[in-house]
């Protein structure tokens, strides 16, 4: 049942406005990115069609049970009124941080402090379970609260302090976000290892596959903010002789808040175990009408019971190639609810606004060659 609710409604186990009754309802989201709602609805004789207003609320099934969104575009034509939505967790686009200082805080705290910082109360909660404290000290300057929770580096900044002052929470302290109507969760990690296993290259044509070796990194030259030199050189990944040359990197590791040896090799090893640069990125998308139409289409029906953050095995046999992927996006029917397609793979660069000029960015340093 999909329902519309008033602008200022703030839990949805009731009917609302009333049950709409659209001809499509499609949700996309991606991992730690956008969560959208598209929705058309024909003009009917209850004269539902009238509450599709700006800023009013669609309660959606989800494969996590009925979401809130937020309608911020209206497109009515002679037959129908098309309507754009995001999850209400984009309410906090409206929100802003003026300053927030993280000095040395665990996830918990900080994530608190964001909260605390926010100029505006829209009635979110927040939580987490990951336990890590970064060691360094960051700042949250004039900053929207969207882009404090998951963005990242200002592109384009010239100046390597003000980049790494302008990080967000989720690209310090990692994690996986879950919006869960107007309670907002970081996770460790998201979804489960169901024990699934997909193998490709043979004749599962309704696998599009892309496997991309662009922004492999097995070596990292660390340095200080100043110019302190690791006196190795170098540390090395342990898949670094998987490929024919070392591929390499100077990484300025700005936010420790000393530098000697031990420190900078523990930030390229945290760098190797955070955002995997050494494994090639495959992203498998799976289209459900074309994968239904295969004759072993039973063997991976599995796929429909896969969750945004599950893991699964990814074998390519003819390439001796064999990972953990990750759900990281999906389309879902809200009226059959039914997924309509699934990727799996490397988290794409999009998803998380760390980025500056493409390519492999770290999480906690900066790239100077």
């Amino acid at each position: 049942m999909i329902t519309i609710h008033d602008k200022t409604e703030k839990t949805f186990d009731t009917i609302g406005l009333g049950v709409l009754s659209p001809s499509y309802c499609t949700i996309s989201e991606e991992l730690n990115g956008l969560y959208e709602l598209e929705l058309e609805q024909y003009y009917d004789a209850k004269g539902m069609w009238q509450y599709l207003a700006l800023e009013n609320i669609v309660a959606v099934p989800t494969p996590m049970g009925i979401q809130p969104f937020r309608i911020y575009r209206v497109n009515p034509n002679m037959e129908a009124v098309h309507i754009y939505a995001r999850h209400v967790f984009y309410d906090l686009l409206d929100n802003v941080i003026l300053e927030c200082d993280l000095n040395a805080l665990s996830a918990e705290e900080a994530l608190q402090a964001i909260d605390t910082s926010l100029e505006l109360k829209q009635g979110f909660t927040f939580d987490t379970d990951i336990a890590h404290t970064m060691p360094g000290h960051f700042t949250l300057n004039k900053i929207n609260a969207v882009e404090a929770l998951l963005g990242s580096y200002t592109k384009g900044a010239p100046d390597e302090k003000a980049q790494y002052e302008n990080r967000s929470f989720i690209s310090m302290y990692r994690g996986e976000i879950v919006r869960d109507g107007f309670h907002i969760s970081f996770l460790e990690k998201r979804g489960k290892d169901r024990g699934f296993e997909i193998r490709y290259g043979k004749n599962l044509t309704a696998l599009q596959v892309d496997e991309d070796y662009s922004d492999i990194v097995t070596r990292i030259y660390p340095f200080g903010r100043n110019g302190e030199k690791y006196s190795k050189k170098y540390v090395d990944s342990q898949r670094v002789k998987d490929y024919l040359y070392p591929k390499s990197v100077v990484i300025v590791f700005s936010g420790l808040e000393e530098y000697n040896d031990s420190l900078l090799e523990t930030a390229a090893g945290q760098t190797f175990y955070f955002d995997q640069p050494d494994i090639p990125k495959v992203n498998i998308k799976v289209d459900f009408e074309m994968l239904s139409n295969l004759e072993c289409y039973e063997r991976y029906q599995y796929l429909e019971k896969l969750y945004l953050g599950d893991t699964i095995k990814v074998v390519n046999e003819k390439m001796r190639f064999e990972a953990t992927s990750k759900v990281i996006a999906y389309q879902w029917d809200a009226i059959a609810q039914k997924y309509n397609s699934i990727e799996m793979g490397s988290l794409k660069n999009s998803l998380i606004d760390y980025i500056q000029g493409g390519g492999f960015v770290p999480s906690n340093g900066t790239i100077v060659s």
